[in-house]
C-alpha cells in the first residue's frame, strides 16, 4: 500500500485538524484522513509510486529521508509543522489499527513546537531519531523497532532528553534493550525498576556533569554501568 504523495497543510487545515484532535470525536481518525487528502486544504510537494505506508518508526524514516534530508529541495519539511500535522492525519487511521490503541494525548498528533513537547510526536519523533542515527538507522533499533502508534517506555526515557537520543545514548540503550533476534525489546525494558530505560537516563544526565560520554563508546559505556542494568547486558 502507497501514499501516493507527501503534503502539508495550509493554515486551514492546520486549524481543522487542531480542532478535530481536540474534540476526541469517535470518528477522529477516518475524518482525518479525509482531510489529508482534501485538495483545499492541503498542497502536495512529492508525489511518488515508492511511497509505501510505514508501520514501524523505522519504516517511517526510511521513507521519508530521501525526500526531507539535508541538502534536499524539501529539507525545510522536517521542521515544518505543517507538513507533521498533516502526516499525522493522513497516518492516523492505520498507525490506531495496527498498534490496537486509540488517539489519546493530542500532542502524539499535533505538533507542538518546543523541546518539552515536540519528541511526543510520533511521526516527527520517529523521524528525528532516524536522521540523527542515519549513517546506521540500526544503532537506534530500540526505539525504531516499535510501531508508529506505540511510544513505549524506552522511547519516552530516550527522546526526552536531546542530549542522550542524538548521541551514544540511543546506541547503548540499544545495547541494552532491544534484541536483534527477535527484532524487539527484551522483556521487562518498558518497566521502571532497576535497570529499565528511566533508571538509565537518569545514570547518564547525572554522569554528564563529571563525564563526557557522549565521547565514549557503547563498550565503554556498558563497563560504567552499575550493577542494577547487569539483566540487560
Amino acid at each position: 500500500m502507497t501514499l501516493l504523495d507527501l503534503r502539508v497543510f495550509n493554515e486551514s487545515g492546520n486549524a481543522k485538524f487542531s480542532e478535530l484532535v481536540a474534540s476526541k470525536h469517535p470518528d477522529t481518525p477516518s475524518r482525518a484522513k479525509r482531510l489529508s487528502l482534501d485538495d483545499s486544504l492541503t498542497t502536495a510537494f512529492i508525489s511518488s509510486n515508492d511511497l509505501l505506508l510505514p508501520t514501524t518508526k523505522l519504516e517511517l524514516g526510511q521513507m521519508l529521508w530521501p525526500h526531507i534530508r539535508p541538502d534536499t529541495l524539501h529539507e525545510d519539511k522536517a521542521a515544518d509543522p505543517s507538513f507533521w500535522n498533516w502526516l499525522a492525519a493522513r497516518l492516523m487511521s492505520e498507525t490506531l489499527e495496527t498498534s490496537k490503541s486509540s488517539v489519546g494525548d493530542q500532542k502524539r498528533w499535533v505538533y507542538t513546537a518546543g523541546s518539552r513537547n515536540a519528541y511526543r510526536h510520533l511521526m516527527s519523533s520517529a523521524y528525528l531519531i532516524y536522521s540523527s542515527h542515519s549513517d546506521d538507522p540500526f544503532a537506534a533499533m530500540a526505539i525504531l523497532c516499535s510501531p508508529l502508534g506505540v511510544f513505549g517506555e524506552v522511547t519516552e526515557q530516550i527522546l526526552a532528553s536531546r542530549s542522550i537520543a542524538g548521541s551514544v545514548g540511543t546506541e547503548l540503550a540499544t545495547s541494552l534493550y532491544y534484541d536483534p533476534e527477535t527484532k524487539k525489546n527484551k522483556a521487562g525494558s518498558g518497566g521502571k525498576d532497576a535497570g529499565s530505560p528511566r533508571r538509565l537516563a537518569a545514570f547518564l544526565n547525572q554522569i554528564k556533569l563529571t563525564v563526557d560520554y557522549k565521547s565514549m563508546t557503547v563498550s565503554e559505556l556498558l563497563d560504567l554501568l552499575p550493577e542494577e542494568f547487569e539483566r540487560f547486558r
